[in-house]
């Protein structure tokens, strides 16, 4: 035995700790290091390769997403675009249940049930009994949940079905008119198969969803209804012209007001030459000259003449005979007698022209309510003409639509059908292969550090130092059996007592 006095060293730092911790544990990080790596790498041979079958679809703008506006008076069409809520329609389509139900149907169960080939060699041998065992042991424990009514018990056209409508998705690309669409499966051929009858399906179904047998014989209908409406109101107007004498409203408005105004104006001048004459006429004079004027209808202008004669003749007398002769008493009897007559004529002649007036008031009235009546009827006319051009327009558009879905077009194109893939898209063998290196270091690091943590045996002179609060003076060298050395970092050994 010997002792070599020394100075304790100095508190050691974490990261001293750490490079301890690994080097006295790195059989442990070495072994589970190799372990994940060897485990991942032979789980990688059980993965079951993953093809994706991928096509395109141009949604392009077509008679499914053009629109007459309502403030449109021709009714010219007027394109939207291609809306992105009709991507979305189209996006749902595809990704509907039915639509994946009739391609599973059609392409039948069988081709997705897949029977291994018969292995050949020591490795495909080893390979089938695993995965084997491994198919055992799921089935086990599927019918074990199913018994326990934890999931539910599915037939193989169900479990395939989910699985399917797992596997597809359509999706738009960006901002684009284009939705690609991805179906991924364990063998190619199913997948681009079961992914070219899809689209078929999409087309056809699209088809259908747009297309209305009715909507033609609709627009026949409305169209044929607003054509008796349109005779109907032909006939009524007619029918109006004749029981109101019409022909040239206008025209004959102004003839008839332009004679008004005439008979006014006559009127006018009468009733103010009337007004001339004196207020108070020998009535038994008047009751005569009634008489004479309705039995002689003497000319209004004559009698004027007349008078205006017998006036003149009365001056000339007044210069020859006393104003009591009887020849200037007779001259003034008949003057008097002769404007007794004009007067009555006058009023006569008044009394026609004011009927001539009612007359033409009368009819008047009559034009402007027979107007009034033909304005009514063209404006329900001229409404109705409107909806039946518009009607015939849409059973025109109708019918070519129809046309249209008959020789199967559509606004959708196929811009690239699905191709056989080259490669599978799943598992990425060489990612995860690599990323099981730095996957076994750390977790080859994490248990030997849990081991370091766990450890409770006396190894460095800390070890022990820290069991007490007497300091560490320092270590001796002992050779008798029974004891176990453990090395310093500076090559001397500290005591331990062996097990």
């Amino acid at each position: 035995m010997s002792f070599e006095p020394q100075i304790a060293n100095p508190p050691s730092t974490i990261w001293d700790e750490f490079r301890e911790a690994l080097k006295a544990n790195r059989l442990v990080i070495l072994c589970t290091f190799l372990c994940t790596v060897i485990a991942v790498i032979g789980a990688l041979q059980f993965s079951t390769d993953i093809y994706e079958a991928n096509a395109r679809i141009l949604v392009k703008i077509g008679r499914e997403n053009t629109e007459v506006p309502a403030s449109v008076d021709k009714g010219g069409v007027v394109s939207t675009g291609v809306r992105k809520e009709e991507i979305n329609s189209n996006v749902l389509l595809l990704n509907s249940r039915e639509l994946i139900e009739q391609t599973l149907d059609e392409i039948g169960l069988d081709a997705f049930r897949v029977e291994p080939p018969p292995p050949r060699t020591f490795v495909q041998r080893v390979k089938h009994r695993i995965r084997n065992g491994l198919r055992f042991v799921s089935e086990r424990v599927q019918n074990a949940l199913i018994a326990l009514k934890i999931i539910p018990e599915l037939t193989f056209r169900e479990k395939i079905l989910l699985a399917l409508e797992h596997a597809l998705t359509a999706e738009r690309e960006r901002d684009s008119d284009v939705i690609l669409v991805t179906l991924r499966l364990p063998r190619p051929e199913v997948a681009v198969r079961f992914l070219d009858r899809l689209l078929v399906r999409f087309h056809d179904r699209h088809i259908e969803v747009h297309k209305d047998a009715a909507t033609s014989q609709f627009f026949h209908r409305q169209s044929e209804s607003y054509k008796s409406k349109l005779d109907s109101f032909e006939q009524a107007k007619q029918q109006i012209r004749r029981e109101y004498a019409l022909t040239s409203i206008n025209e004959e408005r102004a003839k008839l007001l332009t004679r008004l105004h005439a008979l006014h104006a006559e009127n006018e001048q009468d009733v103010r030459e009337r007004a001339l004459f004196p207020k108070s006429l020998d009535e038994g004079k008047v009751a005569e000259a009634r008489g004479e004027a309705v039995a002689s209808n003497p000319s209004i202008n004559l009698l004027r003449d007349r008078i205006t004669q017998l006036r003149m003749n009365r001056v000339e007398m007044y210069g020859i005979y006393p104003s009591r002769s009887p020849q200037i008493a007779n001259a003034n009897e008949e003057i008097d007698t002769l404007e007794v007559v004009l007067f009555r004529a006058l009023d006569r002649r008044i009394a026609e022209r004011q009927k001539q007036i009612d007359d033409i008031q009368a009819r008047l009235t009559a034009i402007n309510a027979g107007e009034d009546k033909l304005f009514e009827i063209e404006r329900e006319r001229e409404l109705a003409g409107q909806n039946y051009a518009s009607y015939i327009k849409r059973w025109e558009e109708a019918r070519v639509s129809e046309e249209m879905d008959r020789r199967r077009v559509a606004n959708i194109a196929i811009l690239s059908a699905p191709q056989m893939p080259i490669r599978p898209v799943a598992p990425r063998k060489l990612l995860i292969a690599v990323m099981s290196i730095p996957a076994g270091l750390i977790l080859g690091i994490g248990l030997a550090l849990f081991f370091e943590h766990t450890n409770d045996r006396i190894r460095r002179p800390r070890d022990l130092a820290r069991l007490s609060d007497v300091p560490l003076l320092g270590s001796f060298k002992l050779s008798a059996a029974g004891v176990r050395f453990s090395r310093k970092p500076s090559g001397s050994k500290a005591l331990t007592r062996g097990a």
